[in-house]
This record gives C-alpha cells, structure tokens and sequence, in this order.
C-alpha cells in the first residue's frame, strides 16, 4: 500500500514543483544523484567542445558537471516549469554567455532542432516518459550523426523494493530498454548494470 508520503515524493521525483520542489526535491535530487551524473558523464565524454542535451535535468548538477568537463553548450529540457525557472536563475550567467540553455517541454517532444547536440543524456528519468519509442525518436532526432546517447535508470527489482514506484512510475530492464534504443535506429547499443549501494542500470549507444 503506497503511504501518503510516498505518494507526495512520487509525484515530486516525477515532476518537482513549488517550496517542497524547489528548495528541498531539487537539492536533495543532486545529492542522491552525485555518484550516477559521475557515471552519466564518463560515459558521454569526451564532452569537451562539444554540446550535450540533458532530457529531464532536475536540479541541474550534471549540467553544471557538463560545463566543468569543457562542454561548448549545455541544453537542459524538463517537464518540471519550477525546475526551469530555478535553472534560469542559477545558470543565468551561462545562458546570458550562450553557454547554457534550459527549455520547458509538455513531455511529448523535445523543443530542440534536429541535429542540433552531439550527446544527449537522460538519468532517472525513462520511467515517466509517456511514449518511450516516441521520446527515443526524439533523442535521435536531435542527435547529430556519431552522437552519443546515455540513458541511466534504476533497475526494475530494485525499484519495486520503494512501494512508491507504484505510483507514476514505468519500471524498466536494461535489456528492453537496450532493444528499444536499437529499434530506434541507434547503433552500437550497450546495456549495463552497475553494482554499488544502489544499483544503476546504463543504456549507451551511437546515433546514425
């Protein structure tokens, strides 16, 4: 039985909003994600010079790691128009630069032209993707050619383990996820599960 509570952090790691979302969710989301961005990245790099798209950037940590790693520009898309607004303001002197954008999407498209990034990299968020084969089209659209996508996520009998995943959440396997970014069109697919105190699952793969 999912308790009022789970069902109120349920809501807020799906979509982060208001006090609660701002100035506890985003914070806290960072901090709970330092040693999955760290992987995120790794596998992305190299990422200097070039520009990297963050699908559901949350609190924003692993854009500012993108910047730190020497990327040219960083894109940060998020459903969350709290987390958009907080993103305007702590990055604000990145976007005034051109270093840095941040963009509100309904969750259905991404607002980026095509061809337009040469990473692309989406962490714990793959479980509130309405229509994953829609979003990895997505992905593949404004990929160039040779881009590299990171997908990361909680693996399905872990999650299942947080009686709050019952509530919004689309729990996912390394490997269908890997067939779904190759039906995609995606090349070089790669799944992986790293093993630490809590278990975190990789997708990588090449855009063609």
């Amino acid at each position: 039985m999912v308790s009022p509570l789970n069902r109120l952090l349920a809501r807020q790691f799906a979509r982060p909003s208001g006090v609660l979302g701002r100035l506890l969710i985003a914070p806290w989301l960072n901090r709970m994600s330092r040693a999955d961005n760290a992987l995120a990245l790794a596998r992305l790099q190299p990422v200097q010079g070039r520009d990297v798209l963050e699908l559901g950037f949350g609190g924003g940590a692993l854009l500012r790691m993108a910047l730190q790693a020497g990327a040219r520009s960083v894109t940060g898309v998020d459903v969350a128009a709290d987390m958009v607004a907080r993103a305007e303001r702590g990055f604000a002197d990145e976007i005034h630069a051109g270093r840095a954008h941040v963009k509100r999407s309904d969750g259905g498209a991404i607002p980026v032209a095509a061809d337009a990034v040469d990473a692309a990299v989406s962490l714990h968020n793959i479980y509130f993707w309405p229509d994953q084969a829609a979003m990895l089209a997505e992905l593949r659209r404004v990929l160039r050619p040779g881009g590299r996508l990171v997908l990361g996520f909680e693996p399905a009998a872990q999650m299942r383990q947080w009686p709050g995943h019952e509530h919004g959440f689309q729990l996912q396997r390394a490997e269908a996820v890997a067939e779904a970014v190759g039906r995609a069109g995606f090349m070089d697919v790669r799944a992986e599960t790293i093993e630490k105190s809590v278990d975190v699952c990789f997708v990588t793969a090449t855009s063609t």
